[in-house]
């Protein structure tokens, strides 16, 4: 894949963030006048540290557009020049973070009760967006080497056809919506432990490919990746989970500094790798 190509892809996304960005922004203020947005009455909440807050659920997920749309616009004109293989893996991360906006439908159009297909549907596009930004990261640790630009669109391919499987069979209960509305899924800890160990797979194995290098400066940029994946994937799920004001401070702390710091990183060694 050339990178003309690779920046397209990133110019697509970008403008695929804000359009869906405001077409959702355009249906929670629609339904916010009207009178039909509605929160939970008995909200089934994935923790109860904090005080629980629907606002602060419902900025996690805007926060996710916002996000999704200013990095892909950032790495455009951040890395137009660089071939990296790395960033062209990140394109996961940014579609994640697109189709968590997806949660918004829940108490726009009021499916708190409902178990039609479209919640059904909203259930299993959250959990491949929960899946894919791990496996983006695993990917771009294992198929970042010179000798796997042949196959970039294999393995891109490779990459989303397994989170889409994973969502489209991963058991999902359409019964139980959480308060930061989430359609939840069959065995929570399976899927936790999954995720976890995507990412810890990812982090070793980019700290493996740093220290290979020899040069104890590229190892350190190489550590800042591993602190970058850490901070990144806390952020995530943090706000993945947030329904309250800490959890949402928290979540986008952890992700700016994790992605901003992976990003920088990414693009020194892609300049600078000798």
């Amino acid at each position: 894949m050339t990178i003309k190509i690779r920046n397209r892809i990133y110019l697509s996304l970008s403008l695929a963030g804000v359009y869906f960005l405001v077409i959702y922004t355009a249906l929670f203020i629609y339904a916010a006048f009207n009178n039909l947005l509605e929160s939970p009455m008995n909200p089934l909440r994935p923790g109860t540290m904090f005080r629980f807050n629907f606002q602060a659920s419902l900025a996690s997920i805007f926060f996710f557009g916002a996000s999704a749309s200013a990095i892909a616009f950032f790495i455009l004109r951040g890395f137009e020049k660089t071939s990296s293989l790395e960033i062209l893996f990140f394109t996961g991360v940014i579609i994640s973070g697109i189709a968590e906006e997806t949660r918004l439908l829940i108490p726009v159009l009021n499916l708190w009760n409902s178990s039609s297909r479209l919640l059904i549907f909203l259930g299993r596009i959250c959990v491949i967006a929960r899946i894919l930004a791990p496996f983006s990261l695993l990917f771009s640790a294992l198929f970042s080497s010179s000798d796997q630009l042949e196959n970039a669109e294999r393995n891109l391919f490779c990459l989303f056809a397994i989170s889409c499987a994973f969502g489209f069979f991963y058991p999902i209960n359409s019964n139980e919506i959480s308060s930061n509305c989430t359609v939840l899924y069959g065995m929570k800890s399976l899927f936790g432990v999954i995720r976890i160990f995507v990412v810890i797979t990812a982090i070793i194995t980019t700290f493996i490919n740093s220290h290979l290098s020899g040069n104890f400066r590229e190892d350190l940029h190489g550590y800042g990746k591993c602190l970058g994946i850490v901070l990144f994937s806390a952020g995530n799920i943090a706000l993945q989970f947030c329904d309250s004001i800490p959890m949402l401070i928290i979540g986008i702390v952890f992700y700016s500094s994790g992605c901003a710091l992976y990003l920088k990183e990414m693009h020194y060694m892609a300049n600078n790798w000798s």
